[in-house]
């Protein structure tokens, strides 16, 4: 027999009574007291029982089940990310006529925001390129003060074809324009000459992610004005994509830990 249920309607009733009656003690006397103490004793009685109860452990039980179901369905979105907007990216290859190029590749990047009001970072939440050295993974994030990806972010729209073609006066260029780092450009699996940096803002306008392609060699296809209009048509779609689907995408740290 569960004594909490039978006994929990008395316990309730007991507290409210001697709660009640202590109102009508003119003094605070040794009755007075006493009344609060028996209704206060009662209420932590009532307590215990509900607690104690097999509906509430089977509650909480209930409970625990569903949040570690919901967890790992979580991770497994979260794990899968990549795969997502890498189709996403496929697609878009496709679109943009790079049919067997391998030297470019077609980036997404979320910004997070620093708790601390700073400039934030870049994070790579899809990729692809034709070339499987290019589509590889560099740094996990990317800061947001530095790079063709902030000017993006900045002002909606990137392009830039100017890069010069020798590879030390490229450097300079990448560093003294972009302010990107000497030791960060050592480890550029790409070093890019040519970008093209469109961000993805929803349909409130709201700024979601950046869409990058950059390359080795600017393909013929790729004139401003075209992949201007081209990106400007399908930004909305992919922003409500990245939107739908931010609280999935881990941040490096996570994804370490969770080994993702």
């Amino acid at each position: 027999m569960d004594w909490g249920i039978k006994l929990n309607p008395l316990i309730a009733g007991a507290a409210a009574v001697f709660g009640i009656l202590s109102g009508f003690v003119p003094e605070w006397t040794l009755w007075h007291w006493a009344c609060i103490i028996i209704a206060i004793v009662c209420a932590i009685a009532y307590a215990v029982f509900s607690y104690k109860s097999p509906q509430h452990h089977e509650s909480k039980d209930a409970l625990r089940r569903e949040a570690a179901e919901a967890k790992t369905e979580l991770d497994e979105i979260a794990g899968k990310m990549d795969y997502l907007f890498r189709g996403l990216l496929v697609d878009l290859w496709k679109q943009m006529e790079f049919e067997s190029d391998h030297q470019a590749r077609i980036s997404i990047y979320v910004h997070y925001k620093d708790a601390d009001g700073g400039e934030g970072r870049f994070v790579c939440c899809g990729r692809y390129s034709h070339n499987p050295i290019l589509e590889q993974p560099g740094r996990t994030s990317y800061p947001g003060q530095q790079g063709y990806i902030k000017e993006g972010w900045e002002n909606g729209w990137h392009y830039d074809d100017q890069f010069p073609k020798d590879e030390e006066e490229c450097r300079q260029y990448h560093q003294e324009k972009y302010g990107i780092p000497p030791e960060a450009l050592r480890n550029f699996k790409l070093l890019a000459r040519f970008a093209v940096v469109q961000r993805l803002d929803d349909n409130e306008s709201n700024p979601q992610a950046v869409l990058v392609i950059e390359g080795r060699a600017k393909p013929a296809r790729l004139e401003e004005t075209r992949v201007k209009n081209q990106l400007k048509e399908l930004a909305p779609s992919y922003a409500h994509m990245v939107k739908v689907l931010w609280k999935h995408i881990p941040l490096p740290e996570d994804a370490k830990e969770k080994d993702l």
